[in-house]
């Protein structure tokens, strides 16, 4: 039988404020994945499961070229820190995603091949530095602006795939933003692939029925937005069922920050187009619920599924990306 195992224990992230352009964080993740669960913790849940729950990366010396104010002139846009991973049992995986007003960038680790997602695995107490390079691109509609803003997400653990009997994510995945800076546009900006919105959408006024139906948690002052996918007509797990090559999910939203969010689905950590489209356009509204029936073509048993929003009008330092919980494809 397979079973969804969540830690119980996650160290919310804790962010500096380098003047108001640029945020980073420290102690990315820590808990005990095996609190309330069955007693018996064997090796192979450990091996499984276990090591890719507990973990931190400490950030310093944060260091981007035109400072607070990224001044660009052409070329990639290289932003480097220092990490150091004192005190971890295991290796710790980080991954980091970058988009300019919501438009998603190649970047590179270190020197390393491009793609929307980079990575790195750190032993543990162990220091280094990373670099991350991005060739900085914008859409047709955005290649007049004079000033951007840059906004960069972290994931934790983000190759950890379910296995066994193990069906669920715990701390693993866990995305959060990472870095902000604005963009003085000196130099043309490369022109990004066109991307195609979905703007149609059923928004629904919150009330304690709709909290039942979709499973979701009631929406306080100051709540952050959260991005859902959940099975269709299921509660808010961690799983999707296959039915004849096609898994029927939910894309949810919602908050009491007022933004304009573009939202991307990815599959195995590769953004895919969903509902013929590239991305969900959306406004958040408080005290409503937005709902999308989410169409995945081409999806297989053990694909991993989530989706990341990312605010098109907030301040810089808002730090307003967000992921959902990550959810992992069954067949029964």
């Amino acid at each position: 039988m397979n079973r969804s195992i969540k830690s119980v224990s996650l160290l919310a992230a804790a962010f500096m404020l380098a003047g108001c352009a640029n945020t980073g964080s420290e102690d990315i993740i820590s808990g005990n994945p095996f609190e309330e669960t069955e007693p018996s913790v064997t090796d192979e849940y450990e091996e499984a499961f276990g090591k890719y729950q507990i973990g931190s990366i400490k950030y310093s010396n944060y260091n981007a070229e035109g400072g607070s104010v990224i001044e660009y002139s052409g070329g990639d846009i290289e932003l480097s820190f220092d990490t150091d991973t004192s005190g971890n049992p295991y290796d710790v995986e980080m991954g980091y995603m970058a988009f300019i007003n919501g438009v998603p960038q190649q970047l590179s680790l270190n020197g390393g091949e491009r793609g929307e997602l980079v990575r790195f695995s750190q032993a543990p107490n162990k220091s280094d530095k990373v670099t991350l390079s991005i060739s900085p691109a914008v859409t047709e509609e955005l290649s007049a602006e004079g000033m951007l803003q840059l906004k960069l997400m972290s994931i934790f653990n983000p190759s950890y795939k379910p296995s066994g009997s193990i069906m669920g994510f715990g701390n693993a995945h866990t995305g959060q933003s990472f870095l902000e800076y604005d963009i003085k546009v000196n130099s043309p900006l490369q022109q990004a692939e066109k991307l195609t919105a979905i703007t149609e959408y059923e928004s629904i006024l919150i009330n304690d029925e709709i909290i039942r139906q979709y499973g979701i948690k009631k929406l306080e002052s100051g709540s952050p937005t959260s991005v859902i996918i959940k099975e269709a007509g299921a509660g808010n797990g961690e799983q999707l069922t296959l039915k004849d090559g096609k898994a029927g999910a939910e894309l949810l939203i919602y908050g009491s920050e007022t933004y304009k969010y573009r939202v991307y689905v990815y599959v195995d950590n590769n953004r895919v187009r969903f509902n013929g489209c590239d991305y969900l356009e959306t406004e958040v509204k408080s005290g409503y619920l937005n709902v999308l029936e989410l169409e995945l073509d081409n999806i297989t048993e053990g694909d991993i599924v989530y989706a990341v929003a990312v605010s098109e009008n907030s301040e810089t330092g808002s730090m307003a990306v967000r992921k959902s919980e990550s959810v992992v494809v069954i067949s029964r």
